[in-house]
């Protein structure tokens, strides 16, 4: 027998009119079920898309990734000796940028290939890479200066990993947050007018009203659920279960969790909501409006928790659930192939440029230009405006 999740059977309805504070009461404990409901709902779809990321994404995406640091040297062979048109040398020069961009712009690259970039762009990859990194860190600091957080990124360096840099950027924001707290507890209050005092005065009266009421419900319950009153073996260990979740729920003063046990267990003849004051119901309210304002803010932003890093990255800060990942899978597919037929056709083309890179130039020629004439109509677009 499941305690905590058995259905709450509703009391009849009274013939008194509710309170508006009871309607508005029961409408925050509906739309609260219904954002833990969707918060693991979304879990759960993000922890299959995370699940079949790895087992079914990331090996392609690694054999993609090997094609392109194999394709990197045989194009710039091409692009060495293939006595190009300057124009189709400099797309060639981009296309090779933009591959070697895509195995990534990092410290762990592979040797040839930052060799291959310093040679193509006249400059030394490893001071171009410190440049950028260090450009990355100043953004990173602005960013968080401009939310009040003074957070000195000085002393990290380019030779972390992406894991290492995340969790040392973490730490720093997290020892800054308690600064911040302290400073704002120091910070000397202005003066209030006197509708402004009157109105903390209220809203302080709320939270000590509503503070009493949840101590209130919490004892009541854990009266009732307490596992040491209870003789059957197999109830005693549910008790324990719910009396632990009854102690997180006040810990937290989560009034949501403790009135759902408290409507569940209290089994009054009458809605307990019912005999409480419209002082009491207002707190509830309030205390219900906060934390549902919480559990919209968690869903949203669940797509940039920590665990989802990995997915984030890769589908450039989209929504997770709007990515079509099983399609990603098929393009790697495809593009690995692709790449490693044009390999195939640079070493074995007897030409200085094989037909698969002239079309692969003229292809992105044709992309430059649509860019272009996009970039055009936008200009023009703007241009009506002033």
């Amino acid at each position: 027998m499941d305690l905590f999740n058995q259905k709450i059977t509703p009391t009849p309805a009274k013939l008194a009119k509710p309170s508006k504070y009871i309607t508005q009461f029961n409408g925050l404990l509906k739309k609260i079920e219904k954002a833990q409901a969707g918060i693991l709902e979304k879990e759960k779809n993000l922890d299959d898309i995370l699940r079949y990321y790895r087992v079914e994404l990331l090996p392609e995406l690694k054999e993609l990734t090997n094609a392109r640091i194999d394709f990197v040297p045989a194009l710039y062979e091409v692009f060495r000796h293939g006595n190009l048109k300057p124009a189709d040398a400099s797309i060639l020069e981009l296309i090779l940028n933009e591959t070697i961009s895509e195995v990534g712009f990092h410290s762990d690259m592979p040797d040839a290939l930052k060799k291959i970039y310093s040679e193509i762009n006249q400059s030394d990859f490893e001071v171009d890479f410190e440049e950028s990194f260090n450009e990355q860190v100043a953004d990173l600091e602005m960013y968080f200066h401009s939310q009040g957080l003074k957070i000195d990124l000085s002393d990290l360096n380019s030779k972390m990993n992406e894991a290492e840099f995340m969790s040392a950027v973490g730490k720093k924001l997290a020892s800054a947050l308690p600064d911040i707290e302290e400073k704002v507890k120091a910070k000397k209050p202005r003066k209030k007018s006197s509708k402004a005092q009157e109105k903390e005065e209220n809203q302080l009266k709320m939270v000590e009203l509503r503070n009493r009421s949840i101590t209130s419900i919490y004892r009541e319950l854990a009266k009732m659920l307490h596992p040491d009153l209870e003789m059957d073996a197999s109830v005693k260990l549910e008790k324990e279960e719910l009396m632990k979740k009854l102690t997180i729920a006040y810990e937290n003063q989560d009034l949501f969790t403790l009135i759902k046990l408290e409507l569940q267990w209290l089994n009054r003849a009458e809605r307990p909501m019912e005999k409480m004051g419209d002082d009491i119901m207002k707190a509830f309210n309030e205390q219900l409006k906060a934390q549902l304002t919480q559990l919209e803010l968690e869903l949203e932003q669940m797509d940039f928790a920590p665990r989802y890093f990995e997915l984030t990255k890769l589908n450039e800060g989209l929504p997770i659930l709007i990515v079509p990942w099983k399609e990603m899978k098929t393009s790697f597919i495809h593009l690995t192939q692709s790449i490693r037929t044009d390999i195939s056709d640079i070493t074995s083309s007897k030409s200085p440029v094989p037909k698969s890179i002239r079309e692969l130039i003229k292809i992105r020629k044709q992309e430059i230009q649509e860019e272009q004439g996009m970039m055009d109509e936008f200009d023009d677009f703007l241009k009506g405006f002033f």
